[in-house]
């Protein structure tokens, strides 16, 4: 009876989902994506531009390849990218090279969660801010928002080399009536206090978080983050608004036990 149970529990979620009514979305799946470094040598706060540069000679190391900007297309939506300097910034900034946007690399997340290109994030030496189209959510009586993050364990400090500026990941969701959601914020406090308690990214694991956007008519959604060091990287894939709240997705745990409870009834 408790596997019958198991089972129906799992087939109950993935019809119930399957029922929801999808706003808007992305999964960074139209945009090109690299696995190559994004170069700029401006150090001033400015948004960012698409570039796909070969280097102007050999050696020179000052080719640049990445998509940080998109405007919607293919059914999903567009997002804008912008550098702002910190206290950590000195003369690097985004200018030694760095990967940052649309991704296709998977060695380190170990795939992504929806299609084969993600968003990433890494030693910007500042703070990046991408900040995605805003959501029409009129004539839907309940709205909510998930995304899927994946952020690396290592050492993310709450102050880097004595500048008063830490590692931070800030994600909000801003309202028509300027009221915001936020569905994670480490500012002034150390990432690894952060990380894995309720309602947080996990270190290592694809994430998913959420939050319910009912009552509201438009939502804006930002990712603000910012690190100093090629090992702090986050990725985020399957961006989703819909007018069903999100099922939360199974731990490794939880896939593991529904794999045995299978085995265990086919052996029967």
């Amino acid at each position: 009876m408790k596997t019958k149970g198991l089972s129906s529990l799992l087939l109950i979620s993935i019809a119930t989902s399957a029922q929801a009514a999808i706003i808007a979305s992305t999964s960074f799946e139209i945009p090109t994506g690299y696995d190559d470094d994004y170069r700029d040598p401006d150090l001033t706060d400015h948004v960012l531009a698409n570039a796909a540069k070969l280097e102007s000679s050999p050696g020179a190391e000052d080719s640049s390849f990445g998509t940080v900007a998109f405007t919607a297309s293919g059914g999903e939506i567009g997002f804008s990218t912008r550098f702002v300097p910190t206290d950590f910034t000195g003369t690097n900034g985004l200018s030694d090279g760095d990967e940052i946007g649309v991704s296709t690399q998977a060695d380190d997340n170990g795939g992504f969660t929806d299609g084969v290109q993600g968003f990433k994030m890494e030693d910007v030496d500042g703070t990046l801010i991408t900040t995605f189209d805003t959501v029409d959510l009129t004539g839907f009586s309940a709205s909510y928002l998930s995304l899927d993050i994946w952020v690396n364990s290592t050492g993310w400090e709450l102050e880097n080399s004595g500048a008063l500026m830490g590692d931070a990941l800030k994600i909000t969701a801003a309202f028509e009536d300027l009221s915001v959601a936020t569905l994670v914020d480490t500012t002034g406090e150390d990432p690894d206090d952060v990380w894995g308690t309720p309602g947080a990214p996990v270190e290592g694991e694809w994430t998913q978080l959420t939050a319910d956007l009912s009552g509201h008519t438009s939502v804006t959604l930002a990712v603000e983050f910012s690190s100093n060091a090629g090992s702090e990287e986050i990725y985020l894939d399957n961006i989703v608004f819909s007018d069903t709240a999100p099922i939360p997705e199974p731990t490794s745990a939880l896939l593991s036990l529904i794999g045995s409870v299978f085995l265990i009834r086919r052996r029967r």
